[in-house]
């Protein structure tokens, strides 16, 4: 039996999984979701993950793998089939970092 998953319940989900980090030396201030703009041709169920760090930022790729990892640990498959891409900001909500499209999980290649 496929298990749906609505958008209130991965925000929860995606709430937690924050709130859990802001515990350690990372430091989260924002976490929101924006839908991914594919030329305005259609309604994608997808979403750009932004994340805006409080924290000093090394290094822009270990700072996305990290919070990728943190994510594939945490979400399921289906949970994950919304996340499109992953960008953080800075404290002055300028992006500091931003991904390639990170296609985590399609219909044509689901596993």
């Amino acid at each position: 039996m496929v298990e749906t998953i609505s958008l209130e319940d991965l925000k929860l989900k995606l709430k937690g999984i924050f709130c859990a980090e802001n515990k350690t030396d990372k430091k989260y201030s924002d976490i929101w979701l924006s839908d991914v703009d594919f030329g305005g041709l259609y309604q994608s169920d997808k979403f750009v993950l932004n994340v805006k760090a409080e924290h000093q930022i090394m290094s822009c790729n270990e700072e996305i793998k990290y919070i990728i990892t943190n994510l594939f640990k945490q979400l399921t498959k289906e949970e994950r089939t919304f996340i499109w891409r992953v960008d953080v900001y800075n404290s002055h909500e300028q992006v500091h970092c931003q991904s390639d499209d990170i296609v985590i999980y399609t219909n044509a290649n689901p596993c």
